[in-house]
């Protein structure tokens, strides 16, 4: 990497802890490895660019604190990239540490060296371009940034990811497959659920946005993120002639 990164490790295991941290710091990441919650909670000033929590074995006492760490950090830390470690983890984990608010989940089968080969990945900013602008809904993709008549509405990677893939092909049905496969990657075995988890946050949050600026005043365009049942989402553009809030959440058969 051509700069030091912040990176917050937490893990009770010596051993894992001390693999992680070694991988992160031949890559020039500034490691922050810490045992507890409550010590871990402390180093989130300033917030780290990334944070690794080791669940260790799903549904121990151990991985309760960390999936309650994860929510405390995504509450303090909104812009930070979180990534859960979890050994023996299922289909039901894997959306558990979603809904705590991770943004990935590494399961068993990945080293050290491709855990932080993948962090960096995430972290990679894509060349500048235009932002998408669909009525009063803008995507400041190079930036990352959401914004509703200029209000700054706060996504997650994961789900700035999944809307701006929505943007870019409006008026077609994205299958859940080619979401996963576009956002997270082939080799991630994410189940289906983790797309639409991502997508209720970012229907809420752009609903939330749009009634806020419709109480300001004057009318709100906004595009409509669509389910379609049984086969994904689609991204349909206001309509010329709408007013009020036309932001809406509906779901096709």
């Amino acid at each position: 990497m051509s700069r030091f990164v912040r990176a917050l490790l937490y893990s009770r295991d010596i051993e894992t802890g001390a693999r992680l941290a070694e991988a992160l710091a031949g890559d020039d990441y500034e490691v922050v490895w810490r045992t507890t919650p409550r010590t871990a909670l402390a180093a989130m000033s300033p917030p780290p660019e990334v944070a690794l929590l080791d669940l260790s074995a799903p549904g121990t006492p151990d991985a309760l604190e960390a999936l309650g760490l994860c929510r405390e950090l995504r509450r303090a830390c909104p812009e930070s990239v979180v990534v859960l470690l979890g050994t023996g983890a299922d289909e039901a984990d894997v959306v558990q540490g979603l809904e705590h608010g991770a943004d990935d989940y590494v399961t068993d089968g990945c080293g050290s060296r491709a855990v932080v080969a993948r962090v960096g990945a995430r972290l990679r900013r894509p060349p500048p371009v235009e932002p998408l602008r669909w009525g009063d809904l803008e995507l400041d993709v190079a930036g990352r940034r959401c914004r509703v008549r200029g209000s700054e509405v706060r996504l997650r990677t994961k789900e700035f990811a999944l809307l701006e893939r929505l943007a870019r092909a409006p008026g077609s049905v994205v299958p859940r497959a080619a979401l996963v496969a576009d956002v997270w990657g082939t080799s991630w075995l994410w189940p289906a659920k983790a797309v639409d988890i991502h997508l209720a946050a970012v229907r809420r949050r752009l609903s939330e946005a749009a009634t806020s600026a419709a109480l300001a005043g004057g009318s709100v365009r906004m595009p409509s993120v669509v389910a379609v049942r049984g086969i994904g989402y689609r991204f349909d553009p206001p309509e010329e002639d709408q007013t009020g809030v036309a932001y809406t959440t509906r779901l096709s058969s």
